[in-house]
């Protein structure tokens, strides 16, 4: 295989793509603008939180693209953080509107996981000798 699969680069692409979703997303169930939601969210105390939203689905497409199998594992493991936050964030103010998006955000994230376990996919992504 001379390159990689496309369904990896389009997987990596959203994860690179998935702040601008988070933006959005979180702006509408703040009921604030686009504008003031980034500007909150670049606030001094939400830096950590920027770093969970922003930063760590950026550092799973990176993981994904890389293609190695350590990088599969530490996506699983970077992966668990934003989960935990929105769920510990979600329990301080559990609203039905927000549990079903989170659940919904989080079944999509497992198929994502779950494309990795189909055998195909799984051989081509663990066996160094397949690479592209």
């Amino acid at each position: 295989m001379k390159q990689k699969p496309w369904p990896l680069i389009v997987l990596a692409l959203l994860h690179f793509l998935a702040p601008l979703g988070n933006i959005y997303a979180n702006s509408i169930f703040a009921n604030v603008s686009i504008r003031s939601y980034i500007h909150a969210l670049f606030h001094p105390d939400e830096l950590v939180r920027t770093f969970i939203f922003l930063g760590i689905p950026v550092i799973g497409g990176i993981l994904i693209y890389i293609c190695k199998k350590w990088s599969y594992y530490l996506y699983l493991a970077l992966m668990v953080i934003p989960f935990f936050y929105s769920f510990m964030s979600w329990q301080a103010q559990p609203t039905f509107q927000l549990g079903v998006y989170l659940a919904l955000f989080y079944i999509i994230n497992l198929l994502v996981v779950g494309y990795f376990v189909l055998p195909q996919v799984r051989q081509v992504y663990f066996d160094p000798r397949l690479r592209w």
